[in-house]
């Protein structure tokens, strides 16, 4: 997990292990359009399972082109933000606690081990690790929306089940105006349109960043698979 942490060091406490990619090497963490079909890393090989499921997403209609397992760090965090990599993007839950957060807009969600989920990375959003000790793990796939035959439960009316939805805090005029400043003074301190487009997100959609334990995410359910012994072909989420 150092060496990991190391090889993505802009982004502290996530950590990403390829399985499908362009290049099918395991040290490859692009995410940029390509042509082609996506190749197996040695860590698909080593995660049979978790392999098969991706298969399955891709026989579903999509055009896979990355597939990661993507791990958050006890404590750590991804701020809010907007996709550049402009993706269909599928999440699979490899375990689960109420103390990993999924957020964007007024819901915070915590997904269950072996759900399937599909989310809206154009929308900002972002995810925390709230738990003192365990890693969240999960697996994103990212298609190609362009050239995927969506399934018919892919498009059907999106919805969030209520016993996955976090209480939280209230998001009163004082509390958005103090999260806004936040937002605005971390869009200040980095360039480019997509901080800016979160700080002003977050002054006027109700984006809470991550003062409160109670802050909040959007997903959209789609469907939920049983996927038991993805869990178990992963290492991490054990521990």
């Amino acid at each position: 997990m150092a060496r990991l942490r190391a090889e993505t060091g802009e982004l502290p406490g996530w950590v990403n292990l390829p399985l499908f990619n362009r290049s099918g090497r395991a040290d490859d963490y692009a995410l940029e359009a390509y042509e082609g079909l996506a190749q197996p890393t040695p860590l698909a090989d080593a995660l049979p399972a978790t392999a098969e499921l991706v298969r399955w997403v891709r026989d579903q209609g999509f055009c896979v082109e990355v597939a990661r397992i993507a791990v958050l760090e006890p404590g750590a965090q991804l701020r809010a933000h907007v996709d550049e990599y402009e993706r269909l993007r599928l999440i699979v839950s490899l375990n689960e606690d109420p103390a990993f957060r999924h957020v964007l807009g007024e819901l915070c969600v915590s997904f269950a081990a072996g759900e399937l989920w599909a989310v809206d990375g154009h929308a900002c959003h972002g995810a925390a690790n709230l738990h003192a000790s365990a890693r969240r793990v999960a697996l994103l796939i990212d298609a190609r929306p362009e050239t995927s035959q969506l399934p018919s439960w892919y498009a059907g009316p999106w919805e969030v089940p209520a016993a996955r939805r976090l209480a939280r805090d209230p998001w009163d005029a004082a509390a958005r105006a103090a999260h806004g400043a936040e937002a605005a003074a971390l869009a200040g301190r980095r360039r480019g349109s997509l901080a800016r487009a979160c700080a002003r997100t977050a002054s006027s959609s109700g984006w809470p960043l991550w003062a409160s334990a109670g802050t909040s995410l959007a997903i959209r359910w789609r469907v939920s698979i049983r996927v038991a012994p993805t869990r178990g072909a992963c290492p991490l989420a054990a521990k």
